[in-house]
């Protein structure tokens, strides 16, 4: 609760929370949550959800597994996933954002948004999607649980954005129920065009990280090599 009252006094301190930020941003990539090619399965890239719809699209060189181990595997710790549901609350004080409900994008956003949704001194109401998996393919499914009134407006979370698939699939499940999406909130934007695509079908972006910042941060902290740091920027530009 005091964590989620100082970042909202830095709605007038945009340096203060920039600092925040980036120790966070540090924190999570000690723990592990950022991997290189060299980490991945073959050795040669990651497969991203936009693999589903295009599988001839080159591996990515780089992967953000911003989760715990609750209900995929990740590194975030119990102490970290608060710390970045407070950034996500101090961004949506910064940008004024209005909204009813909060809602994770299942699974990854679903911590995020249960945290964030305790963080203010009246509870924020929290809605849950439904989400299924078969054959390698992934769908978000309705409403599952909490309570809303028709034309409520719900803050849409997620950790990462790379394109927009499953952040339009959310959308499209909260409008059939009757309620107004206006703006996603995230970590991270991979800038592979989710935020146009977001931005063309109405809908605002609001990322804490750009990934040309943090890859920039962590190059600053020396946290990444110059090699890696170009191969990705090469790989972000085609």
């Amino acid at each position: 609760m005091e964590f989620a009252d100082a970042l909202a006094a830095f709605a007038t301190a945009s340096v203060e929370f920039r600092d925040l930020c980036e120790k966070v941003a540090c924190e999570i990539f000690r723990v592990g949550v950022f991997r290189d090619r060299s980490l991945s399965e073959s050795r040669k890239g990651f497969r991203l959800k936009l693999h589903e719809k295009d599988p001839d699209a080159p591996l990515s060189p780089f992967y953000f597994n911003l989760r715990s181990d609750n209900p995929k595997p990740g590194p975030l710790t119990l102490e970290i996933i608060p710390a970045i549901s407070a950034l996500f609350y101090g961004m949506a004080c910064m940008r004024q954002l209005k909204f009813d409900h909060v809602a994770g994008i299942p699974r990854a956003g679903n911590p995020f948004a249960s945290t964030l949704s305790r963080l203010d001194r009246n509870p924020m109401s929290l809605l849950t999607l439904g989400k299924t998996e078969e054959g390698g393919s992934r769908q978000i499914g309705a409403i599952e649980s909490g309570k809303f009134e028709e034309g409520d407006t719900v803050l849409l979370i997620d950790d990462l954005i790379t394109q927009a698939d499953s952040k339009l699939e959310a959308i499209k499940s909260l409008e059939t129920a009757g309620l107004r999406v206006t703006d996603v909130l995230v970590f991270l934007d991979r800038e592979q065009g989710g935020a146009r695509a977001l931005r063309a079908a109405g809908y605002n972006l609001h990322a804490v990280f750009t990934i040309t910042e943090l890859l920039d941060l962590y190059l600053e902290e020396r946290l990444l090599s110059d090699s890696i740091h170009g191969e990705i920027k090469a790989y972000l530009a085609r």
